[in-house]
């Protein structure tokens, strides 16, 4: 009937059981591998069936990526009137560990989505993606209040910003990142792209 609202059919999600599946599916990862990984085992340690877990999730490859992004530090969207600071405070926020999973899992991520491209499409859509987008808007806000020239290149400028902080903390193992190094990266790339 018109100005009626259709109720979803079945009970609403619970989120403690996506919790319980998350983090085992993050425990498994970190000792397997995602190809190692077996829905099996998550769901013998989340307490839950393999029905249950595929009601969530495809398959497993998206189950451990959409683990994976609850280890990532939340994004420092910071809006004020001055994008440089915002940008200097949003690559602060990449350097903390959300997780101490984390240190054990990013490299087994990286390793994985090497030989699988369906892998490495989820990776880049789910977690490259999201801080490469923010970072982008600082850069075209800074662009507007002439902090950087106009015709800066915001993808090599974004890659130069969230660049080093991901090789810290992938290849170096660097946790936490040094308080000073988010500024100094931001120095670097103000001054390559300052406008004139």
């Amino acid at each position: 009937m018109p100005g009626t609202t259709r109720r979803p059919r079945g009970r609403p999600r619970d989120r403690a059981i996506d919790k319980r599946i998350v983090e085992a599916t993050l425990g498994v990862v970190a000792e397997r591998g995602i190809a190692g990984a077996a829905i099996d085992e998550i769901a013998l340690r989340s307490g839950v069936s393999k029905a249950t877990i595929y009601g969530r999730w495809p398959s497993k490859e998206v189950l451990c990526i959409e683990a994976m992004r609850h280890t990532q530090p939340l994004l420092t969207t910071a809006y004020s009137s001055d994008p440089r600071t915002d940008c200097i405070a949003f690559l602060a926020g990449l350097s903390t560990e959300a997780n101490g999973v984390d240190r054990r899992l990013l490299p087994r991520l990286i390793a994985e989505i090497s030989a699988s491209p369906d892998l490495a499409r989820i990776f880049r859509d789910k977690i490259a993606a999201p801080p490469r987008e923010a970072c982008a808007a600082i850069l075209t806000r800074a662009i507007a209040a002439q902090q950087l020239a106009a015709d800066t290149d915001i993808s090599l400028a974004v890659d130069l910003l969230v660049g080093p902080i991901f090789y810290l903390r992938l290849i170096e193992g660097a946790f936490p990142i040094e308080p000073g190094t988010p500024r100094k990266i931001v120095d670097a790339v103000w001054t390559a792209f300052a406008a004139s």
